[in-house]
């Protein structure tokens, strides 16, 4: 009876009798692990000796070297040296503030109806832009009679108007006039003083009624104003 107690706590099933195979040989593998571990990382130390440096080989091998770049370009100072104010005068050109002739002071006197662009701009305070806009505010006119027609320039500095006047003659003389009684509407309303509609009704009562004879006839016209009779009629001939 004992016999067979004893016989039955000591089977193991087919199951339990592989996992103890495995478990064996589980163990049996850690321990060759363990056992060759340290003869694996057991390498020889590296040899301060045998790293043997030929530090004057070297040492001539720089030299030769340097005096390579020397053969190239001079005592190596020299070209650094050279090098830096090359790159110095590279950044100065970038950041030079362009010098400008300064104006000289004119004194002189310009008529005013016959001065180009370059003549004008001998003035003080006058650039090409502004010489340009006299000129063709002036080429509308037909001349300047007095210096209150350059204020009249769309944008122009009334200060700059009067700083220049000292040095503005107006020859009338040279002043464009328009004959009012041959003159086209088309060309008579490019003046500034009259507008288009005054332009072809002038024009209209000059065909119905005849020539003008003088300033005063102009206001016979409904749309002609005295304001714009008075300054339109300086230009203007009746022939």
């Amino acid at each position: 009876m004992k016999t067979e107690k004893l016989k039955e706590m000591l089977s193991y099933s087919r199951r339990e009798k592989n996992g103890i195979i495995v478990l064996i040989v589980f163990v049996i593998l850690i321990g060759s692990i363990n056992l060759a571990l340290p003869f694996l990382l057991n390498k020889p130390p590296i040899q301060v000796e045998s790293l043997h440096i030929d530090w004057g080989e070297l040492h001539e091998g720089q030299v030769d070297s340097s005096e390579k770049k020397t053969s190239q370009f001079g005592e190596s100072s020299e070209f650094e040296i050279s090098a830096s104010e090359n790159k110095f005068d590279d950044y100065k050109k970038q950041f030079e503030t362009p010098s400008y002739t300064r104006k000289e002071a004119f004194n002189g006197i310009i008529e005013i109806n016959t001065a180009d662009t370059t003549e004008l701009m001998q003035l003080k305070g006058v650039g090409a832009f502004f010489a340009k806009k006299i000129i063709k505010y002036r080429d509308r006119l037909g001349g300047f009679f007095t210096i209150s027609q350059i204020k009249e320039i769309y944008n122009f500095p009334v200060e700059l108007a009067d700083q220049i006047a000292p040095q503005l003659s107006f020859n009338q003389a040279f002043i464009q006039k328009i004959n009012i009684n041959t003159v086209v509407d088309t060309i008579l309303d490019n003046h500034p003083y009259i507008s288009r509609v005054e332009a072809k009704t002038l024009v209209a009562y000059r065909s119905k009624h005849g020539k003008f004879g003088n300033c005063e006839d102009l206001l016979k016209s409904i749309t002609i104003q005295k304001e714009v009779k008075d300054r339109l009629c300086p230009y203007l001939v009746f022939d």
